[in-house]
């Protein structure tokens, strides 16, 4: 985080940035961080990155339209991370970089603002089960988990653009879900380290 936010503020050289914000708010009683760079290449190309610690963003994008919310400078970076994975010409897009490094998770519905936007057709990559009792065994049913694409979305493997995600250890329920989500898209590429585990850690 102490990096990102260096780099945000360009104080770390050899990096052409375009564009860069880093925000911190707090989301119903937790704290969660936020950085956007457009990162520049050499040739020109351009590559959109996001970091966050935690999977707030249904929350935080209830503020992107309102300059009074705590969330609007949070969910600006948000929505300029996607509008510059969807609407970059494809010789402009290197790449589209997430990253899920040393994030504790958060809600589900999140899939749809890093999946949804970059697949054509439905995505079914994992089922869930919930806790229905104090019983260790006290479990709901398996249940399909589907990404249905989002109405403005962008087919990144018919463009042959990567769509890079970023995971270690502490990558962690949410931050292990759109991770593996993404590594079944068919320019999606994890670079990192194995994940958790969510409800039995692996450390």
């Amino acid at each position: 985080s102490q990096f990102n936010k260096k780099l945000a503020a360009k104080k770390i050289p050899d990096y052409k940035i375009s564009y860069s914000g880093y925000e911190q708010v707090n989301s119903e009683g937790v704290y969660v961080t936020v950085c956007y760079i457009l990162f520049e290449l050499p040739d020109g190309r351009c590559i959109p990155y996001l970091w966050q610690d935690g999977y707030k963003i249904s929350a935080l994008m209830n503020g992107l339209n309102n300059p009074q919310s705590p969330y609007y400078k949070a969910a600006q970076l948000i929505d300029k991370w996607k509008n510059a994975a969807l609407r970059t010409p494809k010789n402009k897009l290197a790449g589209v970089i997430i990253d899920n490094r040393c994030n504790l998770g958060g809600y589900m519905s999140d899939l749809n603002y890093v999946v949804a936007p970059f697949i054509k057709k439905d995505l079914e990559v994992m089922s869930t089960r919930y806790k229905e009792g104090p019983g260790r065994l006290e479990h709901s049913v398996w249940s399909p988990v589907t990404i249905e694409p989002s109405s403005e979305n962008r087919d990144l493997a018919s463009e042959n653009i990567p769509y890079v995600v970023l995971s270690n250890i502490y990558s962690i329920s949410m931050g292990e879900i759109t991770t593996y989500s993404i590594s079944q898209l068919p320019t999606g590429y994890v670079i990192g380290e194995r994940t958790y585990g969510a409800t039995g850690p692996l450390l």
